[in-house]
C-alpha cells in the first residue's frame, strides 16, 4: 500500500505544471472524520480497513482551506479535532485528538486529464503536519508525512461532496497508551463532508479565463492571447491571423515569411530569397530595377527594354550583342553613315548608299568609251591566263594577270562582270564544253578568293563553239583556248 502510495505521488509531481484552472481559486471543506489506529504495522496493514477500529467524531469536527495555484495544483491547511479510543476493543480510555496538517493537492480536473467543470473531481494530497494525543506516555505531540487521495462529487458550480483518506507517517515515533501498555504507531486519517467554492466567473469555452477577461468567450482560448485560440502557435490569436494554420510572424497579421524581407510568402514571387517590396519580394544584385529572375544580366546593371542588360552607347543593342559597343549605330549597333544598311566598317561607300553586293557602293553605269577601255585593259591580261594541259587548274604564272585583274574590279567596284570559257576544237565537242565551263568556274573563284563578291561575278562555258582564229593551224587553236572577262552592265 505505502509503495503504491509513494509511487502515485511521483506521478502526480511529475504532472503538476500541465493544467491551468482558475474558476474558483478558494475552497473551504467542513465535515467529519475518524482516525484510525492499530498496534503494529503487520496488523495495521492487515486490518486497516475495519470499521469497528475507526474513530469516527461528531460532524463539523474537521475544517479545511485551500487556494488555486496553477495547473491542477492547491496547497491546503486543515485542522481536526475529536476524542478517540485505540482500538475501542482493546483500549476503553478516551483520548484527545488533535491533526493539523498543511499539503498539496493535485487535482485531475484540470484541463487536460479531465474537464476543469467535471463534477467527478479525483486528486491525489501529500504534505507534513504535526498530530496531539493526550493520555499517553512521554510526548503528545508528533511530526507526520502525508499522502493519500481523495474525490470531490461537486452537485453544481459551488458546492460538492469531499471523501478522503491519508495514510499519515510518524517517523522514529510511536504512541505507548498507559504505563507498559501497547504501543502504536502510523495511523489512517479517514474524511467526509461538504466543499464549498468561491471566486468563479463564467467561463462558457472552459478554457481557466472568466468570460468577462476573455476576447473569445465562445471559443477555449490560451490565457497569453487573453482566452483566444492560436492553431499555428506563433503568438497571433486565430481572430488576427490571416495565416491561422502557419506559423508567421506579428508585422505580417501571422503570415510566414520565410526569406524574413518583410514580404508574406502568399505575396512574394521569390519566397525563398529575401528581396525588395517594389520587386514582389524578388532580389536584384545589380540594383537596377529588374528582379534577378527576370535579369538577362542580373550581375550588370541594365535597361527594362532590354530585359537588364546594359547598352553603353543607347543604340537599343546590348553590349554583349552590339559589334560597336561604344559607338552609336543601328546595323548590328555600329554606325552606318549613309544608311544602306552596311555598317560603316564594312562598306566600301560608307559615305554613298549601295548594295549589299557590291560592298556597300552604289551600281556604277559607265559610258561607253570607258567600258571599251577598261575591257581592253583586261582583255590583254587575260590573255596571259593558262591552264594545266586538259585541266582546270590555273597556272601559277597567271596569277599575277588575274591579281591586275582584281584591281580593276576594286576600282569598278558598281560593276559586275562576266567570265567566258573557250577551246579549240580537239576532241569531243561535250568534254570541250565541260572543260570551258570548269575554266571559266576556276578564274570566277580565284576573283572570289580575293574578296570580290559573288554576286558581281557569272561565269560560262562554251567549249569550241566561238573561235577567234583558225583551229587547223595550232597558232589559231592556242588563241581558241582562252578565257574572256568583259564587263556585264
Amino acid at each position: 500500500m505505502r509503495v503504491l502510495l509513494s509511487g502515485v505521488l511521483c506521478l502526480c509531481m511529475v504532472q503538476m505544471g500541465f493544467a491551468q484552472n482558475k474558476d474558483y481559486k478558494w475552497q473551504i471543506g467542513v465535515g467529519m472524520h475518524g482516525p484510525q489506529f492499530t498496534i503494529n504495522d503487520d496488523f495495521f496493514w492487515s486490518q486497516n480497513w475495519r470499521l469497528k477500529d475507526w474513530n469516527i467524531t461528531p460532524p463539523i469536527s474537521k475544517l479545511s482551506v485551500s487556494r488555486h495555484i496553477t495547473g491542477g495544483l492547491s496547497p491546503e491547511l486543515s485542522y481536526s479535532i475529536g476524542k478517540i479510543f485505540f482500538q475501542p476493543q482493546i483500549d476503553k480510555q478516551e483520548h484527545l485528538f488533535m491533526d493539523i496538517d498543511l499539503n498539496a493537492k493535485y487535482s485531475f480536473a484540470n484541463g487536460y486529464i479531465l474537464k476543469t467543470k467535471s463534477w467527478f473531481d479525483p486528486y491525489l494530497i501529500a504534505g507534513v503536519g504535526a498530530t496531539f494525543v493526550d493520555k499517553i506516555a512521554g510526548a503528545h505531540w508528533f511530526f507526520a508525512i502525508n499522502y493519500g487521495m481523495g474525490l470531490n462529487l461537486w452537485f453544481e458550480k459551488n458546492v460538492g461532496l469531499n471523501i478522503q483518506t491519508i495514510y499519515n507517517k510518524l517517523p522514529g515515533a510511536a504512541m505507548q497508551v498507559g504505563s507498559g501498555g501497547n504501543v502504536y504507531g502510523d495511523y489512517m486519517h479517514h474524511s467526509a463532508g461538504l466543499v464549498f467554492r468561491f471566486g468563479g466567473k463564467n467561463d462558457k469555452d472552459g478554457d481557466g479565463i472568466a468570460d468577462e477577461k476573455d476576447a473569445c468567450p465562445e471559443v477555449a482560448g490560451i490565457e497569453a492571447l487573453k482566452g483566444c485560440p492560436d492553431k499555428d502557435g506563433d503568438g497571433i490569436g486565430d481572430k488576427e491571423d490571416a495565416c491561422p494554420d502557419q506559423v508567421g510572424v506579428a508585422a505580417l497579421l501571422g503570415c510566414p515569411d520565410r526569406d524574413g524581407d518583410g514580404i508574406g510568402d502568399k505575396d512574394d514571387a521569390c519566397p525563398g530569397e529575401a528581396g525588395l517590396k517594389e520587386l514582389n519580394g524578388c532580389p536584384d544584385k545589380d540594383k537596377d530595377g529588374i528582379a534577378d529572375k527576370d535579369d538577362a544580366c542580373p550581375d550588370v546593371a541594365g535597361m527594362v527594354n532590354l530585359k537588364g542588360c546594359p547598352d553603353k552607347d543607347g543604340d537599343g543593342y546590348t553590349d554583349a550583342d552590339d559589334d560597336c559597343p561604344e559607338v552609336y549605330g543601328k546595323v548590328k549597333g555600329c554606325p552606318d553613315t549613309d544608311g544602306d544598311g552596311i555598317e560603316d566598317s564594312k562598306d566600301n561607300c560608307p559615305k554613298e548608299a549601295g548594295l549589299v553586293e557590291l560592298k556597300g557602293c552604289p551600281k556604277q553605269v559607265m559610258k561607253e568609251e570607258e567600258k571599251k577601255e577598261v575591257e581592253k585593259k583586261i582583255a590583254t591580261l587575260a590573255k596571259s591566263i593558262n591552264f594545266e594541259t586538259g585541266k582546270d587548274v590555273i597556272k601559277k604564272e597567271s596569277f599575277d594577270e588575274l591579281d591586275q585583274v582584281v584591281v580593276f574590279m576594286n576600282q569598278y567596284s558598281g560593276v559586275n562582270f562576266k567570265i567566258e570559257g573557250h577551246t579549240d576544237n580537239v576532241g569531243e565537242d561535250a568534254k570541250n564544253l565541260e572543260l570551258s565551263k570548269k575554266r571559266a568556274q576556276a578564274v570566277k573563284d580565284y576573283f572570289i578568293s580575293k574578296g570580290i563578291a559573288t554576286s558581281r561575278l557569272s561565269s560560262e562555258g562554251f567549249g569550241s563553239a566561238n573561235p577567234k582564229a583558225d583551229n587547223k593551224l595550232a597558232t589559231g587553236r592556242a588563241i581558241n583556248r582562252r578565257v574572256d572577262i568583259t564587263i556585264n552592265q
